[in-house]
């Protein structure tokens, strides 16, 4: 089976979005993954042609939120996602839920990262999601973010458990290994909130693949037991991020 994947497409700024319609992307296997930092979640974004384009072209397309999602003034607690939300009839937001296909389990989740208390209050006054992003009627805080990182990881275990003897993909926006992470960030004070090292984790889940986005680096392949850690980030396009974006990246998966 083949699984195309990408993310952090930032649909929400014009010049990502132009980039996108004058080179979209080419569909090249049946299920299309968006790892998240797709769009707002606006009350308008089920509008978004994008998503036009993604049901016509592709059997089926599941998309997990980033952070970037929340960035538009929803409280994230509206956004649960359990349960997946069809925004089209073959395109699916999701969130902590697993698919199956053809034999193989997906599994989903954001995987918010956790914050280094020795970093916290530094992290919490230099990084937007503290700034843009509201949870219970409140700017969204250390604890919160930690809060959701504990959930996050606590669904994956449990998923990995229950589906230990079975084949699967995991697919979350933030980085579970430092082993994905640019040389540039690590060390940064600023690194656990885009990263948190789970490769002891990530080993034991015997995925067969874990895509991630979240740090507009497109680091090359790393492969921590059986498992390989992949990434398609397409970045600000501003900023000249898209220059190793591929439209049509894939990973084959065997059952």
């Amino acid at each position: 089976m083949k699984i195309q994947y990408c993310s952090d497409l930032h649909l929400e700024f014009g010049e990502n979005s132009q980039f996108l319609q004058q080179s979209p992307l080419i569909p090249v296997a049946d299920t299309l993954v968006l790892a998240g930092d797709i769009t707002y979640l606006r009350s308008d974004f089920f509008e978004n042609k994008f998503f036009d384009y993604v049901s016509d072209n592709w059997e089926q397309t599941f998309w997990i939120p980033g952070n970037h999602e929340y960035y538009c003034g929803i409280d994230m607690d509206k956004y649960q996602l359990s349960t997946p939300v069809a925004i089209r009839k073959n395109v699916f937001l999701l969130n902590n839920t697993s698919i199956k296909i053809n034999g193989i389990f997906l599994i989903f989740s954001t995987l918010w990262s956790k914050v280094e208390k020795r970093y916290a209050n530094y992290i919490q006054d230099n990084i937007s999601d503290f700034e843009c992003i509201v949870s219970g009627k409140q700017k969204l805080d250390v604890g919160t973010f930690n809060k959701l990182h504990k959930e996050s990881l606590a669904f994956l275990r449990t998923e990995t458990e229950r589906l230990k003897s079975e084949t699967k993909v995991i697919v979350t926006h933030h980085l579970p290994s430092n082993q994905c992470n640019a040389i540039e960030f690590l060390g940064s004070k600023l690194n656990s909130a885009f990263c948190t090292e789970l490769s002891g984790f990530v080993e034991k889940t015997n995925a067969q693949a874990w895509i991630y986005g979240h740090s507009h680096r497109n680091m090359p392949e790393v492969k921590i037991g059986k498992t390989r850690l992949v990434t398609n980030q397409l970045g600000y396009v501003q900023h000249n991020e898209h220059k190793t974006f591929a439209r049509d990246k894939v990973i084959e998966i065997v059952e």
